[in-house]
C-alpha cells in the first residue's frame, strides 16, 4: 500500500515544477497559474508521479523480504490489475499487487548425507598422457622447412587438383588451387593422402579412384579422375625431447625431468578434478533428480539465453557473425533453446541443491580467503565493484564449500564399467 499523504507531497512538487516548465499560450513561460496548468495536465502528472511512487515503494519493500520472498534477478515484477487501479483519485491510497518468480521451494531429504552412491572411475594411464603431451609440445615447438624429396605422412603439401571428366576435360568446379594440407593429418575432399606419397615437387600425375563410402552420392561407387600437380612439400623437424625443449617451454623448467614433473602435475590435477565430478554427478542423480525441484519459467529462460551467448563467443569473432553462419546450417538459438531446455533445467535444480545444502550448513568464509582469491585473479582492493566481486566470491566459495561437504560425507563406491557384466558372466 502507498500512502496518500506521500502521493499528495510529491504530486504538489511535480505540478510546481511543471508549473515553472509548461508554455501555455496567452502567459509568459512559467507564469501560467499552477490551477490551469493542473486542469490541463493533472491526469497525467498525478499518474507519472503515483507510477513512480509505486516502483520506489516495492524496491523498499523488496528489500525488507527474505530470500524466499524476494524476487529472483531472472524476474521482474508485473504489476496486476492496473486499469482496476486508474484513473487515480486525490487523497487516497493506492493499494497494489505485483506478481514475480521466487528462488525455488526444495524439500530436502531427510537424509543427503551417508549414502552408498556407485561410480564408474576407470583406470588412467598416466604414462600414456604423458608422452602424448610431450609429443604434442614437440609437434608445438617443431620447424617447418622446405623438402625436396618424396611425400610421406605428416608433410604439408600445396598442390593444384581438378576432376577430369570421361573425354579428360577439366571439370572447373571440382578444381582447387594452391590448397594446403597436411598429408594423414587434416581435410582434403577427394582424400589424396595415399595417392600422393612419394611424389616430389613439381610432379604431377592423373589419379583414377572408386569412392565406397563417405562421399557424395554423385561420386559413390564410380571411377573418378582427379589430376593433381605438387606446388610445394615442406616438413616439420621435430626438436629431440631434452632439456633445451624444456627450457624453450618456460624459463622455470631447466631440464627435462621439471618439465615432466610439471606436465604430472597437472595431469594428477585434472583427474582428481574429473573424478570429483563423477562423484558429484552420480550423487547429484541420486540424491537430487527424485526431488523434481520446480524451476521458474525466467530462472529456466536467463540460463538458456546464456548459454547461448557462451555458446556463440567460444569463438574470437563477432557474435552476430557467428550466430549468421550457424542460422545458415540450420541451428538457430530456438533449437539450441529447445535442444539444451532439458539439461539447463537438471543443472539449475543441482545448484539450488547444492546452494541449499550451503545454507543449511551456514558454511562462513574467513576474510583471508577472499582476500586470497582477490589476489590470486589480481582483482585490486579499490577497484569500484569490488563489495559486489567479493560477494560473487564468497558466495563461490560456500558453493564449492558445499560441493566438498557432499564429497566428504557420502560413500562413493567405484565400479568401473563393464564390472556388473564381469560378474554376472
Amino acid at each position: 500500500t502507498l500512502n496518500a499523504e506521500r502521493i499528495e507531497t510529491e504530486y504538489d512538487k511535480k505540478l510546481a515544477e511543471y508549473t515553472k516548465k509548461i508554455q501555455i499560450a496567452g502567459f509568459r513561460k512559467g507564469k501560467a497559474p499552477s490551477s490551469l496548468i493542473e486542469s490541463k495536465y493533472g491526469k497525467e502528472i498525478r499518474e507519472e508521479v503515483t507510477f513512480k511512487l509505486m516502483e520506489d515503494n516495492l524496491q523498499e519493500t523488496i528489500k525488507t523480504l527474505d530470500k524466499k520472498d524476494a524476487p529472483l534477478y531472472s524476474s521482474t515484477p508485473v504489476l496486476q490489475n492496473e486499469d482496476k487501479l486508474l484513473p487515480f483519485k486525490k487523497g487516497s491510497d493506492i493499494t497494489y499487487s505485483v506478481i514475480y518468480d521466487v528462488y525455488p521451494t526444495i524439500n530436502m531429504p531427510e537424509k543427503y548425507t551417508g549414502l552408498d552412491v556407485e561410480v564408474s572411475i576407470e583406470d588412467i594411464d598416466k604414462e600414456k598422457l604423458l608422452n602424448d603431451r610431450l609429443k604434442d609440445i614437440q609437434e608445438r615447438n617443431a620447424i617447418v622447412v622446405p623438402k625436396l624429396g618424396a611425400i610421406e605422412s605428416g608433410d604439408i603439401v600445396t598442390l593444384d587438383y581438378y576432376e577430369v571428366d570421361e573425354n579428360g576435360n577439366k571439370i572447373e568446379k571440382k578444381s582447387e588451387k594452391d590448397f594446403i594440407f597436411t598429408v594423414d593429418n587434416s581435410y582434403n575432399f577427394f582424400k589424396l593422402d595415399k595417392d600422393i606419397i612419394g611424389m616430389k615437387k613439381d610432379e604431377s600425375k592423373t589419379i583414377e579412384k572408386t569412392y565406397t563410402e563417405d562421399m557424395p552420392d554423385e561420386y559413390l561407387n564410380r571411377n573418378v579422375k582427379i589430376y593433381v600437380e605438387i606446388k610445394n612439400v615442406r616438413t616439420k623437424n621435430i626438436p629431440a625431447l631434452d632439456d633445451e625443449l624444456a627450457q624453450d617451454v618456460s624459463a622455470d623448467f631447466k631440464t627435462l625431468d621439471d618439465l615432466k614433473n610439471s606436465i604430472k602435475k597437472q595431469i594428477d590435477e585434472e583427474l582428481e578434478n574429473d573424478n570429483k565430478n563423477i562423484k558429484l554427478q552420480a550423487y547429484l542423480e541420486k540424491a537430487v533428480d527424485p526431488l523434481n525441484i520446480v524451476i521458474p519459467e525466467s530462472l529456466i529462460n536467463s540460463s538458456l539465453d546464456l548459454s547461448w551467448e557462451r555458446f556463440l563467443r567460444q569463438y574470437n569473432a563477432d557474435p552476430k557473425e557467428i550466430e549468421e553462419m550457424y542460422a545458415k546450417n540450420g541451428i538457430t538459438k530456438d533449437l539450441y533453446i529447445k535442444e539444451n531446455r532439458t539439461g539447463a533445467i537438471k543443472q539449475l535444480q543441482h545448484d539450488i541443491f547444492i546452494e541449499e545444502v550451503s545454507t543449511i550448513n551456514d558454511f562462513k568464509i574467513p576474510e583471508e580467503d577472499i582476500n586470497a582469491e582477490l589476489e590470486k585473479q589480481n582483482i585490486k582492493k579499490d577497484d569500484p565493484n569490488i563489495d559486489f566481486i567479493k560477494t560473487q566470491m564468497q558466495d563461490n566459495l560456500k558453493f564449492e564449500k558445499a560441493v566438498n561437504f557432499i564429497l566428504d560425507n557420502n560413500n562413493f563406491i567405484n565400479k568401473p564399467k563393464g564390472e556388473n557384466n564381469k560378474n554376472e558372466n
